[in-house]
């Protein structure tokens, strides 16, 4: 009997740890695949391109829940993703990171907004080809409006 508690108690542990790491494939373009793996606060990305591997980790300080975003950020035409998450304070607005996809370079850069730290509240605006977010200055929040260079695609 006590065999059995272990075992499940094992399996319990296993299943837990499981649902807490989580992964997400996708194809930024058709030479190449990408696997993100998340797991707390760190991020694991995966780059296979043309016959390459590139592997970069990259850690969040947040104590929420990380969530990706895939969409094209840059509007290029090839997929990017952003990492987000909510403000560790009573998780009132969302804070995110951007990855754009350099198909020449076959890897991800992170892009920043042209003003503030980080992109809090993110908006992106097909129409315009920008990313709005807030930051704030002096405790007000204002509108950043940011338009990241869109690379040569290799598609």
């Amino acid at each position: 009997m006590n065999t059995k508690k272990a075992i499940l108690s094992a399996l319990a542990v296993f299943v837990c740890a499981s649902i807490q790491a989580q992964s997400l494939k996708f194809n930024p373009n058709k030479e190449s695949e990408v696997k993100l793996s998340w797991n707390g606060s760190s991020l694991n990305v995966n780059v296979k391109n043309n016959g390459h591997h590139k592997i970069n980790d990259f850690i969040f300080e947040a104590d929420k829940k990380l969530h990706i975003k895939l969409d094209d950020f840059n509007f290029d035409g090839l997929e990017d993703f952003a990492v987000w998450h909510t403000d560790d304070g009573m998780g009132t607005y969302t804070i995110f990171r951007v990855f754009v996809y350099d198909a020449k370079k076959g890897e991800f850069t992170e892009n920043f907004p042209s003003c503030g730290d980080e992109f809090i509240n993110l908006i992106i605006d097909k129409k315009n080809k920008s990313l709005n977010s807030t930051y704030y200055e002096d405790n007000i929040p204002k509108q950043c409006v940011t338009t990241l260079p869109a690379k040569a695609a290799n598609r």
